[in-house]
């Protein structure tokens, strides 16, 4: 690797830890434990790849990513934190971080992710947008465990997209949940959240009702897989024939539908294009 590493953190042992692999890896790095001393080397023009943790003892280094963005918006960084919640993952994506990593971390999975965001710096593949507050801080997803890590990261990926939205898993697992998460996340929180169950979805009026009602926000769809065909035929008409404002759909399913679809019991075009 190549390139000039600034880091920000308070803890000496990170600092250590991570200034000995990088300059191993070829890189070379500058460390603080401020804010304030991190944001003047960006001004000077000082660095190709930030490393920042969240709380500093002058500042937030999340809420610090839009001074550096609007100071060199193609400078990538990539934010630690031992703070592993959805709310860090969704934040640091909001705010365009390049990376989220959670403490303790795995250097070199680390040491993958710095020599991504510097080839990415390169060849100009890394843009920012603009950052998207977060209202609603009381949090129902929690755990550090790394398979719910992976679950924060992956979910924060998709709290803006513009797709319909497919959840899997078995019952009890937290499907609704995770789309409750998604929505209350989103750009669409001050919109209706309207769930409805397959017993609900036998009418084409009281589907044309539900869209009508949800006035663009999210519907969510539980257990999709035990709609009838003629209720899935209807919602597919009035996916394709809904006006612009309609709302984002979002699904659960406890069954596996590809099984399903190669019985003849499910769509293929319900939610596969």
């Amino acid at each position: 690797m190549d390139g000039t590493i600034l880091i920000a953190d308070d803890d000496k042992s990170i600092r250590k830890v991570l200034s000995q692999a990088l300059i191993r890896a070829g890189c070379k790095v500058q460390t603080t434990t401020s804010l304030s001393t991190l944001i003047r080397w960006v001004k000077e023009g000082k660095g190709d790849l930030i490393i920042s943790d969240v709380f500093m003892p002058d500042g937030n280094g999340i809420e610090a990513l839009s001074e550096i963005k609007s100071i060199r918006p193609s400078l990538p960084v990539i934010i630690i934190s031992a703070q592993n919640s959805i709310l860090t993952a969704v934040e640091a994506t909001q705010a365009t971080a390049f990376d989220y990593v959670p403490k303790p971390f795995d250097l070199l999975d680390l040491l993958r992710r710095v020599s991504k965001a510097l080839t990415s710096k390169k060849t100009k593949n890394y843009t920012g947008d603009r950052t998207v507050s977060v209202m609603d801080k009381d949090l129902p997803l929690v755990g550090k465990s790394t398979e719910m890590q992976s679950l924060y990261k992956f979910v924060a990926k998709l709290i803006n997209i513009d797709l319909p939205i497919m959840i899997l898993g078995e019952s009890g697992v937290g499907k609704s949940l995770i789309a409750s998460v998604i929505h209350n996340f989103s750009d669409l929180r001050t919109l209706p959240l309207k769930t409805l169950h397959s017993q609900d979805l036998n009418s084409s009026e009281g589907l044309s009702t539900l869209f009508n009602n949800t006035k663009g926000g999210t519907i969510l769809l539980d257990e999709v897989g035990d709609l009838t065909m003629d209720a899935q035929s209807q919602l597919v008409r009035l996916l394709d024939t809904a006006p612009a404002n309609i709302p984002r759909v979002i699904s659960t399913s406890q069954y596996n539908l590809i099984e399903l679809m190669e019985e003849g019991s499910f769509r293929r075009d319900l939610f596969i294009d």
